[in-house]
């Protein structure tokens, strides 16, 4: 991560971004890469729960920005819009919000308030050495159907108060805390997916088969190759057909549907916060032929790049 883009929620954000303004149409060029600071309790915790309205520095603009965490966000003031990924979700009280390290996000949510819970990677392995944990929750998987749920009044009201309770723990840290936390944590969020199970009919995750978990990092790491389902097969040293069958099994969808989706998602990120030309975009993404990129972009998402790049960005 380049230093000079890096910000802390708590207490370094460019004070011009700290000033809450009407909600415009979201600016999705040059994001703030925003990095989780450690040491905001005195001693090293990667785990927070915090109120909007208690961090001054919070992007509440519509400025872009990428989280290196995750991020749990229920509102409980303010109406407006939340810009994920190039995916516009209504927000008003009740809503959450489900952010992934590396989401591209912009807020335009007037006087917003929110309950928070951040969490990082290393807080799950340092705690509980469990490297499938957030995998469990459909909310976060790659194919998720949605990135916000709208709780109940019920519901919202149990959930705050579970908020509630890990905010509690951070007023009184000691050596067990983060034990505690993540069984706080863990509680929080099995509560949560349940509700977006119910509401969104996402399949309950079992632990994902290792050959799946290979493929997604092969993805990762070979998205823009313009290499096929036959290649990465290849790859992991099965067949196509068997990787298809692990992949409909696991993630309800086909490794070339798989494959599909990662490209188009780095090609609506680049769309929106960079200021390469469509052509350059399909060569960074491994298409030889621009007007195929063109067709094949429009095939997945119902626009062309160019309509893309000019209804999600400024």
């Amino acid at each position: 991560m380049d230093p000079s883009l890096a910000r802390w929620y708590f207490s370094t954000m460019n004070a011009r971004m700290q000033k809450r303004k009407p909600a415009t149409r979201p600016s999705t060029r040059n994001p703030v890469r925003v990095a989780f600071h450690c040491t905001k309790y005195g001693r090293d915790m990667l785990i927070d729960a915090a109120l909007v309205s208690g961090m001054p520095n919070f992007i509440t603009t519509p400025k872009a920005h990428i989280l290196s965490f995750y991020d749990v966000m229920i509102v409980t003031e303010g109406r407006g819009t939340v810009l994920i990924d190039g995916e516009a979700y209504a927000v008003e009280p009740g809503t959450v919000v489900f952010t992934r390290p590396g989401d591209l996000r912009a807020l335009s949510i007037p006087k917003v308030d929110a309950a928070c819970v951040f969490f990082t990677d290393e807080f799950v392995l340092e705690t509980m050495r469990d490297t499938q944990f957030v995998e469990r929750f459909a909310f976060f998987r790659a194919n998720r159907p949605s990135a916000v749920l709208t709780l109940t009044p019920p519901v919202k009201r149990a959930m705050l108060r579970q908020f509630r309770e890990m905010r509690n723990e951070f007023r009184k840290i000691g050596d067990d805390a983060p034990h505690l936390l993540l069984a706080l944590l863990s509680r929080f969020l099995v509560t949560l997916n349940r509700h977006y199970i119910a509401v969104n009919g996402a399949r309950e995750a079992g632990r994902a088969s290792p050959l799946i978990r290979r493929f997604d990092a092969e993805i990762e790491r070979r998205f823009a190759s313009g290499d096929g389902v036959a290649e990465f097969a290849r790859r992991l040293n099965i067949s196509a057909g068997h990787l298809n069958v692990l992949c409909l099994a696991h993630l309800g969808r086909t490794a070339g549907q798989l494959i599909r989706a990662r490209r188009v998602l780095e090609a609506k990120r680049l769309l929106m916060y960079s200021a390469q030309t469509a052509e350059r975009i399909s060569e960074m993404l491994g298409f030889e032929d621009p007007s195929y990129f063109s067709r094949y972009f429009k095939r997945e998402t119902g626009y062309a790049p160019t309509e893309f790049r000019k209804a999600r960005a400024l």
